[in-house]
């Protein structure tokens, strides 16, 4: 059994047909008449989340560890890097940590 994946964007065509490129049926090596498995969401990622190599396949685990719909693990994860910055931030927590 297979167990390779990967993560890329398609356009929907005018006849709903999704043309997998070439190049990812080599990386998974997949020929004709293999079967695969596929999952489809309508809403990218951000190029912000992107470049932290945020997948789906990650904020689906999170989710469901969480009990949280993708929306809230998505506006999250976002949070997350704006804060990660924030020497204010930084202290304010060590400051509330501190307290216990």
């Amino acid at each position: 059994m297979k167990k390779a994946s990967t993560e890329f964007e398609l356009k929907v065509g005018v006849s709903g047909d999704l043309h997998i490129p070439p190049a990812v049926l080599n990386r998974l090596r997949l020929g004709w008449g293999d079967k695969v498995h596929v999952r489809l969401t309508s809403r990218v990622l951000s190029g912000e989340l992107r470049r932290r190599n945020v997948t789906e396949e990650e904020i689906e685990r999170i989710a469901a560890v969480q009990l949280e719909p993708r929306e809230n693990v998505i506006k999250f994860l976002r949070t997350e890097s704006k804060f990660s910055g924030s020497t204010r931030f930084k202290n304010r927590a060590q400051h509330l940590r501190s307290k216990r």
